[in-house]
């Protein structure tokens, strides 16, 4: 799968977990170095989880969130971080990932929203923490796995 592929499926994704709701009313304070940190630490607890030893793509970036009339934030305001890390898992391997993954996921305490596996053989899961990350790791073109974690929207402590 090319890199613009990935992309293509990566991105509806992102936008679905993504969903910030309002433009700084009602959000938690938190140094955006601290959110991204989590995120990171996250994405690193499900790889460790999956038994993969590095992610082959990893980037992890700040943006504004959507406001209730549909604006975006400035993102030095109010933002959200959101991953997206590839994990390269052998297609015989990924559903026992996605299982590992799950476990892991299940005993930290997070929910589990939605679990499925594809005929193909592969599949997804998709989470969210009890501070409300969301988290989704996902089966694409062998050996390509996508792992998404996306923070709330946080106001900017700075």
């Amino acid at each position: 799968m090319t890199r613009v592929s990935r992309l293509a499926v990566i991105v509806p994704l992102l936008l679905a977990l993504a969903a910030c709701t309002d433009k700084g009313e009602d959000v938690q304070t938190k140094p955006q170095a601290d959110a991204k940190a989590q995120v990171e630490q996250l994405a690193t607890a499900a790889r460790t989880a999956a038994g993969i030893a590095s992610f082959s793509q990893s980037n992890a970036n700040i943006s504004g969130c959507d406001g209730r009339a549909g604006e975006i934030s400035d993102p030095d305001e109010v933002y959200y971080v959101q991953g997206i890390y590839q994990l390269l898992v052998p297609a015989e391997q990924q559903a026992a990932a996605i299982a590992k993954v799950r476990d892991a996921w299940k005993q930290a305490g997070h929910t589990i929203k939605t679990e499925r596996t594809f005929d193909s053989g592969g599949g997804e899961i998709i989470a969210v923490t009890t501070d409300e990350y969301d988290l989704s790791l996902g089966t694409g073109e062998p050996p390509a796995m996508s792992l998404l974690v996306s923070s709330p929207c946080y106001r900017n402590a700075s």
